[in-house]
């Protein structure tokens, strides 16, 4: 049995420091709270990154921090973009791992016990997620993500090709743990705009350093309509990935030329990663309006037409629906894990 993660406990600057942004989410801030405390691994500090939330919001933060001596509130009275927000936590960060709990997401106990653990053990991971469950607003399950079949450690460069070849994150960014000296002063300043821009942020990572994966369930995401991501229709959504996709090795090319012929690969797999999100989206449609909308993403010619065709064949067949069922979503998500993963 592995042993648990040691915890030194000094005058010294804790090991971990967890960053909780918050816009206002109250109720379900106190939630996230309420994991952060019961967290297993404790060596750590708190920094509550309050941006410009309500009267409200602010009186829970502060009646947190009275109770909780590793909590320090850092307040911007002004709403400040998303990515600006994380990048106070990474600045005023004492410890040498970092992360972010989201104020609308729920961490198993032993989340940092586990996370911290694989960063101890490999120093060259940059950073460490895991599988992840998701509910609704109201708290009740929706589904599960198992794309990770084993606790791992894979080299920076094969994550990106994941990535790409996916078209979607195998880690969620709210369930990470960073080793603190893999972020910069710019680090999330440089990002341009709410939507996959943690795509680019991991992936610049990823160049320098491994990453971890692990494979039990240690965030739950909380899904709703508040969420930038739910704002977006399918083909916007798309076209927004694909951009990030395409801006990535444009200047993946431009900064290291000697990687050609890999980038080259990554552009081979922008249209197959645009075809794989436009195929789980339709997969996992729950009306026919987003199951035409994910249709209709896809694009005219070539094999995306006759793709395109054979979902709406399957659509008027029925078919659809009994893809939809959770069971086969899930034999499709690990045949997609292994196809993507393992012939590499």
């Amino acid at each position: 049995m592995r042993s648990p993660v040691p915890e030194v406990h000094t005058n010294l600057e804790p090991p971990v420091t967890v960053c909780v942004p918050t816009i206002g989410r109250t109720g379900t801030l106190r939630t996230t709270l309420e994991s952060l405390k019961a967290q297993s691994y404790s060596n750590y500090e708190v920094l509550l990154l309050d941006n410009a939330s309500p009267p409200d919001t602010q009186e829970e933060i502060t009646r947190y921090a009275r109770t909780e001596p590793r909590a320090s509130v850092l307040r911007s009275t002004v709403r400040l973009p998303m990515f600006d927000n994380f990048q106070r936590g990474v600045d005023a960060a004492s410890g040498r791992y970092l992360a972010f709990f989201h104020d609308d997401d729920v961490y198993a106990t032993d989340f940092l016990m586990e996370e911290v653990h694989l960063l101890e053990a490999n120093p060259s991971i940059g950073f460490v997620g895991s599988n992840w469950k998701v509910i609704d607003a109201g708290g009740y399950p929706v589904g599960n993500r198992n794309l990770i079949r084993s606790t791992e450690v894979w080299s920076g460069w094969r994550y990106i090709e994941a990535l790409f070849a996916l078209g979607s994150n195998l880690l969620p960014m709210p369930g990470l743990v960073f080793r603190r000296d893999v972020l910069d002063s710019d680090t999330f300043e440089s990002a341009q705009g709410a939507h996959f821009s943690d795509f680019a942020i991991l992936m610049r990572i990823a160049e320098e350093h491994d990453v971890g994966l692990i494979a039990r369930q240690l965030i739950t995401l909380r899904t709703h309509r508040d969420q930038a991501s739910r704002k977006l229709d399918i083909g916007e959504s798309l076209r927004l990935r694909t951009a990030t996709f395409t801006e990535y090795c444009d200047d993946l090319a431009t900064r290291r030329p000697e990687l050609g012929s890999y980038v080259k690969r990554l552009r081979r797999s922008i249209r197959s990663a645009r075809r794989s999100s436009a195929i789980w989206t339709w997969l996992q449609a729950d009306n026919s309006h987003g199951a035409a909308a994910s249709r209709a993403a896809l694009g005219s010619e070539g094999m995306d037409r006759w793709l395109r065709y054979g979902l709406q064949v399957a659509d008027r067949l029925g078919v659809g629906g009994l893809l939809r069922t959770r069971r086969i979503q899930r034999r499709i998500k690990y045949a997609a894990y292994f196809i993507v993963t393992r012939s590499r």
